[in-house]
C-alpha cells in the first residue's frame, strides 16, 4: 500500500498532497535557490534522504528509538519509527514536509531555513505546535560521535485550554548535516544518537583506533553547605566530590599512528549536563603551554591520560545526571579518539 501511494506521488505529488504554501511573512530563507543558501539550508544537507538511512537513539534510562527511511523516490520517504511520509520539494529546497493524512496536506515540518523566524505545525486540540530554531545550539556530544555544527529546532504545543493531552513524542529535535538526527528531547529527557547508518556511512566512524573514558564511580555525593550564619566571615561544611578521569586511546588499525598537537595539553575531558550544555572542562582549567608536541602509536599500543574535576561549576555543585567525553586536541584526527561515559551526582 506505501509503495503505491510512493509510485503514484511520484508521478504527480500534488495529487496526492498539496503543499501549504507559506505566507510572505513566514518567508525567511524557505526557497533560497542561490549556491550559497543552499548549502547552509538545504533540507537534504541536513536530513539525508536514501533508502534504509536508519538513525537508532537511546536515552539515559535504556529506551531506544530507531527511525529509518523506507520506499524513498524523488525526494519522498516512509519513516518508520515515526509512522509519517516526509517529503522535500524542489519548491522549498530548504524544508522538510510532512504528509498530514487526515487532510492529504503537505505541511512544513522543518525549515532549517529560518533562523529567527517562527512558523506553526500540525492542527487540533494537542497536535498544534509553534516551531522554532533554538539559537546557538552547539556541538553535541553522543555515543556516535561529538558533532560541532548541529540545529536545534524546538516544538512548543499550543493545546485547548480543555484538552487532555498525552506528553509530546518530542519538544526538539538536534540535526547535523550530513548525518540526520543526533538528539531527540522530551518531557522525560534526551535521546542521544548511538549508531547510525547514512547515505552508506555508519557512525560511529571506524577508523581503528579506539578510545575509552573511565570515571572512578558512577554516583558521586556532593554534600551542600548546611550552617547558615547572620555574621561573617561564616565557615562551611560543604564537600565536593572529586572525579578521576582514566582516558585510554588503542590503535587498532594495521600500522602506526602519529598525533600532533599545537600545545602541551593533549587530551581534554568535558563535562554535559542532559541538555548538552558543557557546565566544566579541563580546557577551562589549565594553562598549556605553547609547544609543538606528537605521540606515536604503533599497531596495538595504547596511551593512557588521567585528571581529576571537582564536580562543581559556574553556579556551583553539580547535581544530576551528566555525561563526561573525552577527545585528544590533536590537529589531525581528533575526532577518531573520541570517547563518553555517564555518571551521576546525588546529595548523600
Amino acid at each position: 500500500m506505501k509503495s503505491l501511494l510512493l509510485s503514484f506521488c511520484a508521478v504527480a505529488l500534488f495529487a496526492c498532497g498539496t503543499i501549504s504554501a507559506p505566507t510572505d511573512a513566514e518567508l525567511e530563507n524557505d526557497t533560497a535557490s542561490n549556491e550559497s543558501a543552499l548549502a547552509t539550508h538545504r533540507a537534504n544537507v541536513w536530513f539525508p534522504m536514501q533508502e534504509n538511512n536508519t538513525w537508532t537513539l537511546q536515552a539515559p534510562w535504556g529506551e531506544t528509538r530507531t527511525i529509518t527511511l523506507r520506499d524513498v523516490n524523488n525526494g519522498v520517504g516512509y519513516l518508520t519509527g515515526l509512522d509519517r511520509w516526509v517529503g522535500i520539494f524542489s519548491s522549498a529546497p530548504n524544508s522538510l514536509y510532512l504528509l498530514d493524512e487526515n487532510t492529504d496536506t503537505w505541511n512544513a515540518f522543518i525549515r532549517f531555513g529560518y533562523a529567527v523566524t517562527p512558523w506553526t505545525w500540525g492542527q487540533g486540540a494537542c497536535n498544534a505546535y509553534t516551531v522554532r530554531r533554538a539559537p546557538n545550539a552547539g556541538p553535541v556530544v553522543t555515543p556516535a560521535g561529538t558533532f560541532s555544527d548541529t540545529r536545534t529546532i524546538e516544538f512548543e504545543r499550543l493545546p485547548s485550554p480543555t484538552a487532555r493531552c498525552l506528553p509530546p513524542l518530542f519538544t526538539a529535535l538536534t540535526f547535523a548535516p550530513h548525518v540526520g538526527l543526533v538528539a531527540i528531547d522530551n518531557d522525560d529527557g534526551r535521546f542521544l544518537l548511538t549508531s547510525a547508518t547514512v547515505n552508506g556511512k555508519s557512525y560511529p566512524v571506524s577508523t581503528g583506533i579506539k578510545a575509552t573514558l573511565r570515571l572512578d564511580k558512577t554516583i558521586y555525593f556532593n554534600q551542600p553547605n548546611t550552617i547558615r550564619c547572620v555574621t561573617t566571615p561564616c565557615p562551611t561544611n560543604e564537600v565536593t566530590a572529586v572525579a578521576k578521569a582514566t582516558y585510554t586511546v588503542t590503535n587498532q588499525g594495521p600500522g602506526s599512528q602519529t598525533f600532533h598537537f599545537n600545545t602541551g595539553c593533549q587530551f581534554d575531558v568535558a563535562i554535559f549536563d542532559t541538555t548538552g550544555n558543557t557546565v566544566k572542562s579541563l580546557s577551562q582549567l589549565r594553562f598549556c603551554t605553547q609547544a609543538l608536541t606528537a605521540f606515536t602509536l604503533a599497531k596495538g599500543q595504547s596511551k593512557t591520560f588521567t585528571d581529576t574535576l571537582s564536580l562543581d561549576g559556574p553556579e556551583g555543585q553539580l547535581f544530576g545526571n551528566f555525561t563526561a567525553t573525552a577527545k585528544l586536541l590533536a590537529r589531525n584526527n581528533a575526532d577518531w579518539a573520541d570517547a563518553t561515559t555517564r555518571f551521576t551526582v546525588s546529595e548523600p
